[in-house]
């Protein structure tokens, strides 16, 4: 019985380990697993797991009387690897610096909107996460040999310069294991999370640059009336669910008898996430030159020097690229974080009806800058319940916004969401009626939404390769009367480009020209207040720094219908 026992010990100390090991390892790779496995990329399946292997197995050899010590300390990976897969499951990509920042400007009250329809199925994966870890570790040996820890350590070494070279080719080896590392879990987390925190430094020291650095030869005309302009940011609204743009629903029924609204119907978002689309909304850089914006005042310091009291009043959280200009206005108000203890939800009126109030005891030229939390998902949050037209609509409690076959009661909701913003604008346009001054108002959205709208099947507005559907948005301006007898010329212009290729990143310089204001650098081709104006190329700025057209993705688009 003892020549069979000694041969199953063996075994067991050897097949534990690897047991264990495996189960460890797969757990710490899930999200490049799923990530690549969607991608059905072998070889980066294959990569995504020996990676990781091979670096946590490199330090064995100053670890190997502390086995379990030093897997404790990699658990803490492993326990974070389904969150990292969240991102995949939800948006098909894994974190990235884009990704975090969203994380950056959500709210709980947001995050909660998004989660909660996986709360079940998160609960569930860290059941079975925590109990495959804890038997996992328990396999373990406390212990290994020096010799055998030497050689294990070696062949980690040599088999991820191997594969830097098999990648990358011979040259800068350690660079290329870099760049091979920072591809895959979790060390892609890392890197993304460096060049977040790098970004953010970046945000910190333009603030302060921007203050001190104001537009040259600012100038005005002698107009004798008061003036009042209105910026508002819509969130995640599209071209094609208005009414006023040919939709089948009646989802803007009030802005379809406005008289002086214009309504532009060729017009590209700059960005495809709020981050990246608002800086250049307010300061007019291109995608190409994105992070210039760190270095513009933009729409709000113009307006200041050009007399006006300046006003920013979000129902988002605007930290980081969009706060930073911000904090240049005379005053801020963040609904999401003044009275949020004796209020669960503010809607878009809220700003409105704030900026009603300004205006009551205010008297001066004033700019207005509302970013609207519009459609943003959770859609049946958006808007009170007397605006709920088209039912069934998705509730989260029930539903995952990732599942199709609640596609019509999402689309519901999301309509719903068009039919309040309809009533947002046209509250604005209300109340600069009633002013009796020259006054007008442009609305552009950040971007727009994916719907389930082709074979692809994608939702919301993920930090992936944008699509036509997140790229083409609403854009209208109004004048009341008196700033169409103000201004004559530059109200015949904005009519007489209601059919040219627009994008939002036009905005800073059209609202800006609309108000008459003159400075040094002014770019009046990217005005459409002025007959100069010169067609967008009509680019959009997507994940990575990576630049699209907004032609390729209506190509896209087309295709994909057809097919």
């Amino acid at each position: 019985m003892s020549h069979n026992f000694l041969p199953m010990m063996y075994n067991k100390r050897i097949i534990f380990p690897i047991l264990s090991t495996s189960i460890l390892l797969i757990l710490l790779c899930l999200p490049g697993l799923v990530f690549f496995g969607e991608q059905k990329s072998l070889v980066n399946v294959l990569y995504a797991v020996i990676v990781p292997l091979a670096f946590f197995i490199l330090p064995l050899v100053a670890f190997h009387k502390f086995i379990r010590v030093y897997t404790s300390v990699i658990v803490i990976l492993i326990l974070l690897a389904p969150l990292a897969t969240f991102p995949v499951i939800y948006f098909g990509d894994l974190v990235g610096k884009d990704m975090i920042l969203i994380a950056f400007n959500t709210t709980r009250q947001e995050a909660s909107e998004l989660i909660k329809g996986y709360i079940i199925w998160i609960i569930i994966v860290y059941t079975i996460y925590v109990t495959l870890i804890w038997i996992s570790v328990r396999m373990l040996p406390k212990k290994t040999s020096l010799r055998t820890s030497i050689v294990l350590s070696s062949a980690a070494l040599v088999l991820l310069f191997s594969l830097a070279i098999f990648r990358s080719g011979p040259r800068s080896i350690l660079h290329n294991t870099k760049a091979m590392l920072c591809t895959y879990y979790p060390f892609h987390l890392a890197y993304a999370i460096e060049a977040f925190y790098k970004q953010q430094l970046d945000v910190e020291k333009s603030e302060k640059y921007i203050r001190n650095f104001p537009y040259k030869d600012v100038k005005t005309g002698n107009l004798s009336g008061r003036q009042v302009y209105v910026l508002i940011i819509g969130e995640t609204s599209r071209f094609d669910h208005w009414q006023i743009n040919g939709y089948d629903r009646a989802t803007s029924p009030l802005m379809m008898n406005q008289p002086r609204l214009l309504n532009y119907e060729d017009v590209s978002a700059a960005g495809c996430l709020t981050e990246l689309s608002v800086p250049q909304i307010l300061t007019g850089v291109s995608p190409e030159t994105y992070d210039m914006h760190l270095h513009k005042g933009g729409i709000i310091q113009i307006f200041h020097q050009a007399g006006f009291h300046t006003f920013w009043i979000s129902n988002q959280t605007d930290n980081g690229n969009i706060g930073m200009h911000a904090d240049l206005a005379d005053s801020a108000i963040w609904m999401q974080n003044t009275i949020a203890s004796h209020k669960h939800l503010y809607y878009d009126i809220d700003l409105v009806n704030s900026m009603k109030a300004v205006l009551n005891g205010d008297s001066a030229n004033c700019l207005f800058v509302l970013h609207t939390i519009g459609s943003h998902y959770d859609y049946t949050d958006r808007y009170p319940e007397r605006f709920e037209e088209f039912k069934p609509v998705f509730r989260t409690e029930m539903h995952r916004p990732t599942d199709k076959s609640s596609k019509g009661e999402l689309i519901n909701s999301y309509d719903n969401t068009i039919l309040y913003t309809d009533f947002v604008i046209d509250s604005v346009i209300h109340i600069l009626d009633n002013l009796h001054c020259i006054s007008a108002m442009l609305y552009t959205s950040d971007h727009g939404e994916n719907l389930f709208d082709d074979s692809k099947n994608l939702v919301l507005h993920a930090p992936i390769p944008p699509t036509y559907y997140i790229a083409h948005i609403p854009f209208f301006i109004y004048g009341s009367k008196d700033y169409t007898n103000a201004f004559p010329l530059k109200w015949k212009n904005l009519k007489n480009h209601l059919n040219n290729k627009l994008s939002n990143n036009q905005t800073f310089e059209t609202l800006a020209d609309m108000a008459g204001i003159k400075f040094s650098a002014q770019n009046l081709h990217n005005s459409i207040a002025d007959s100069t104006f010169i067609n967008s190329p009509q680019k959009i700025l997507g994940p990575n720094s990576k630049v699209y057209l907004y032609s390729q993705l209506k190509s896209d688009r087309n295709n994909s219908t057809k097919n």
